[in-house]
């Protein structure tokens, strides 16, 4: 087995592929007995996403960071024309950026960067390697966005690295299996645990932390404030992947239905569990039914969620209301990361192919329509 680190690369794309949709056992739901407020808003009605939830508007006109890039690896980046991706070489990659026009490629260091974040002139990454014995492998890095400073900021074995607001989030693992949600300031001090209980995903938007409790039978969706403080239960579903844009949480439900009977054996068969797509406002009002889908690469802008089908395995997209359901190219994607006006996507692998490129294929770029589709790498 490759470093005992790289754990973190391969859970990250667990996370990525979709495995750990629909976590949980059913999505009945029952109160747990946190002594914080852990309250399920009232009860919602639940329509089609066509029929409700009106767009949240955001208050002083500024939108809150949307971290869904960071669900799909946060393998690409984008600030101020450029974009912050990998050059995939050898066993590994090199943190690269280029002007969102394709031109003027840099190389900013020889690191394979995951969770790429970027904010005050400084890229925040996490350094991953597929060496074997490399200690420094799932560790935090910074370096300035023209590849000057390159510094290490923490020795926890890290995952999911999110900065916002002037503090990274990150998951910290432990070496006896745990998984805790940590925070430090950008300059590597400060370090806070926030959550101690196992957990699998969580995002930032808007001041809180969105989660989904493994320690809840059931997998629902949590938040809390920013400071570990508040804790909500936003709904009852047992939870996969989810996201956060513009004042929305999209989440996949693992969903059981009732089984049949058969009439002339009386023997009773289960139905199938399946995969089913919703939105609701940022509190958990307001649940709202987008459709059934599949393990497959999923992200979410503003008006338009991307995501590879379940049956052909193309990239679509669809209205963030279920309409317009739109093939924009053939292609299987792994991941997909939306920056700007553009679809950036891995796709194709082959076990041909050197290190990093055996796993994820090249790194290609449409518009958000299908158009000018381009290899990058």
């Amino acid at each position: 087995m490759r470093m005992k680190t790289f754990i973190a690369i391969t859970a990250a794309c667990m996370l990525l592929a979709g495995t750990f949709s629909g976590c949980g056992a059913d999505g009945n739901g029952q109160e747990t007995e946190e002594e914080t407020k852990e309250e399920t808003k009232e009860e919602t009605k639940e329509e089609t996403a066509e029929e409700t939830v009106e767009e949240t508007e955001v208050e002083n006109g500024q939108e809150p960071v949307n971290h869904s890039n960071i669900s799909n690896g946060g393998l690409a980046a984008g600030d101020d024309g450029w974009v912050y991706y990998n050059v995939l070489t050898g066993e590994d990659g090199h943190l690269t950026r280029m002007k969102t026009d394709g031109t003027e490629k840099i190389e900013l260091c020889e690191d394979f960067a995951m969770f790429i974040n970027v904010e005050d002139g400084w890229v925040y990454y996490l350094r991953t390697s597929m060496a074997e014995n490399d200690a420094d492998s799932a560790r935090i890095y910074k370096i300035k966005t023209d590849g000057t400073e390159r510094t290490r900021l923490s020795d926890d074995t890290a995952v999911n690295v999110i900065v916002d607001g002037g503090w990274i989030y990150y998951f910290s693992m432990l070496e006896d299996g745990a998984i805790q949600i940590c925070r430090m300031k950008t300059d590597g001090t400060g370090k806070e645990v926030l959550y101690e209980k196992t957990t699998y995903e969580f995002t930032v938007y808007d001041g809180w932390i969105y989660y989904v409790d493994s320690a809840d039978e059931h997998s629902n969706l949590y938040r809390m404030k920013t400071d570990g403080k508040d804790t909500e239960r936003l709904n009852e579903d047992a939870t996969g992947r989810f996201f956060v844009s513009d004042g929305l949480v999209y989440f996949i439900a693992n969903e059981t239905p009732e089984g049949t009977t058969d009439s002339t054996t009386g023997e009773y068969q289960e139905a199938e569990q399946k995969l089913v797509l919703y939105r609701m406002k940022a509190d958990g009002t307001e649940k709202a039914q987008i459709m059934e889908i599949g393990n497959g690469a999923l992200n979410v802008s503003r008006d338009w969620i991307y995501y590879t089908d379940i049956v052909d395995g193309n990239i679509y997209r669809i209205k963030t209301d279920g309409q317009e359901k739109t093939m924009v190219q053939e292609d299987s994607a792994s991941l997909i990361l939306l920056i700007d006006e553009w679809v950036y996507y891995y796709a194709n692998p082959d076990a041909s192919m050197e290190g990093m490129k055996s796993i994820m294929g090249h790194f290609y770029r449409m518009k958000g329509d299908g158009t000018e589709a381009q290899m990058i790498d």
